[in-house]
């Protein structure tokens, strides 16, 4: 009895290894034929052909679709490959670009490095008479007259009128009839302040500027006047008149940057 069951057992272990043999051998040599694209859609086809023959329909099914995915993502990884060739180009050429004008503007003796002293707003419009302010570096921080005062690092909101021990007074640009170099875009202008400050500019009618467009200061770095609030025309006058508003509220300045 024993060996009646010994050989029952065995033969039902075989007969299962034997059913799933031939799909092990199948899924193998698909493996192996994927790996050769010029040979993949033949084999696929013969492949799942033989599957249908031996293991039935679903299997054969599966097979197929095992090496279609397969052929898919090869083809998803070859395009993400060549995606990130080309941006790995564009950020090299974008580096040797600023890399070439950094050595430019050293060899021509003018680097970017800026240097610039934070104080503190003390007094401010409308406090403070004729679109000034008073800031608590003077004399003894090394502050001269005539430097460029800034707020937000890289908007040009006047320059230091005059220079006490502790203290400076700095004349912003937009003082009432105050004139004083810009551009817009390509374009150099004369700007004159308007008080509050907003300026004003004559350019020609036939300049392309809009409402929005950035007004920056003649420079070798970009500096920030203001941006182009307004613009009049008249249709007997070749010249059109800019409104320009300063990005930096005067009257809620607390800091300000001085360049040295």
């Amino acid at each position: 009895m024993t060996y009646l069951r010994d050989s029952e057992r065995k033969r039902r272990e075989g007969g299962r290894l034997a059913a799933w043999l031939p799909v092990a051998m199948f899924a193998l040599l698909a493996g192996a034929f994927t790996a050769v694209p010029a040979l993949s859609d033949r084999a696929g086809g013969m492949l799942a052909s033989a599957a249908s023959a031996i293991s039935g329909g679903d299997r054969a099914f599966s097979l197929r679709a095992l090496i279609a995915g397969r052929e898919a993502l090869l083809r998803e990884n070859d395009e993400l490959k060549m995606k990130l060739a080309t941006l790995e180009s564009a950020d090299a050429e974008l580096a040797a670009v600023r890399s070439e004008n950094e050595a430019l503007k050293a060899a021509l003796g003018r680097e970017g490095k800026r240097d610039l002293l934070l104080a503190v707003v003390l007094l401010k419009p409308p406090r403070s008479p004729y679109d000034t302010l008073l800031i608590d570096a003077g004399a003894r921080d090394g502050v001269l007259p005539g430097e460029r005062v800034f707020a937000d690092g890289d908007v040009l909101i006047g320059e230091v009128a005059r220079v006490d021990g502790r203290t400076s007074l700095v004349s912003l640009y937009s003082s009432p009839g105050r004139r004083f170099d810009a551009r817009v875009g390509a374009y150099d202008f004369e700007a004159v302040g308007e008080g509050g400050g907003e300026f004003e500019a004559t350019v020609p009618k036939a300049l392309e500027v809009s409402e929005g467009d950035e007004v920056i200061a003649p420079s070798l770095h970009r500096i920030v006047l203001g941006r182009v609030a307004g613009i009049r025309t008249d249709e007997r006058n070749p010249l059109k008149l800019l409104i320009i508003a300063s990005p930096v509220s005067v009257y809620g300045l607390t800091r300000v940057y001085i360049e040295r």
